[in-house]
């Protein structure tokens, strides 16, 4: 795993293993996949859940928390299988971002700074303010719901990449949800 990732970044024993056991049931899911995955195999629409780390994690995060909004379905010929939710039934969450907004810069420790990390470049989100509507929307804590999927959240204490309140965040949002 070192030589195919990188140095500085390693993989516990426990997550490999959880990962290998369960990688015949953890399905990376969008209405496209999950239209072939159902037309393909014998897996129940109903028992579907997305996985990620880090940017995977902030996309599997945005599909659990999207699926069924009409903003982020395609519509029109773009639909690939009409009728088809998107929708999964939880979601496995790995160091992903949870607010654009509200991300900090990392020390090489892994304490965020409480500095302002700079959202991205603005090709991929086509504006370079971060005050545009895109990085909220962009953002999966914005879109948490009484209906939003459960969620396990693993974030470790020594990430220098993606701020580790990134995860209390969400926690702490999913946790108001559910209060209501």
């Amino acid at each position: 795993k070192v030589e195919q990732l990188g140095n500085a970044y390693h993989l516990t024993t426990w997550v490999e293993k959880l990962t290998l056991e369960s990688a015949d049931r953890i399905v990376a899911v969008s209405q496209h996949s999950r239209g072939e995955i159902l037309e393909h195999f014998a897996v129940d629409p109903e028992r579907i859940v997305v996985a990620g780390g880090s940017a995977g994690g902030h996309l599997a995060l945005m599909v659990g928390f999207t699926g069924d909004n009409p903003e982020f379905e395609p519509t029109g010929a773009a639909t690939p299988y009409p009728g088809v939710s998107s929708r999964v039934q939880a979601v496995i969450n790995m160091y992903g971002i949870a607010n654009m907004l509200t991300r900090q810069e990392v020390a090489t420790d892994g304490t965020p700074t409480g500095k302002f990390r700079t959202v991205g470049p603005a090709r991929v989100f086509g504006a370079s303010d971060p005050a545009a509507p895109v990085y909220r929307a962009a953002s999966p804590v914005t879109h948490v719901t009484k209906d939003t999927p459960p969620v396990l959240i693993l974030h470790g204490n020594l990430d220098t990449t993606v701020d580790r309140d990134q995860s209390h965040e969400l926690a702490r949002v999913l946790k108001q949800q559910q209060r209501g």
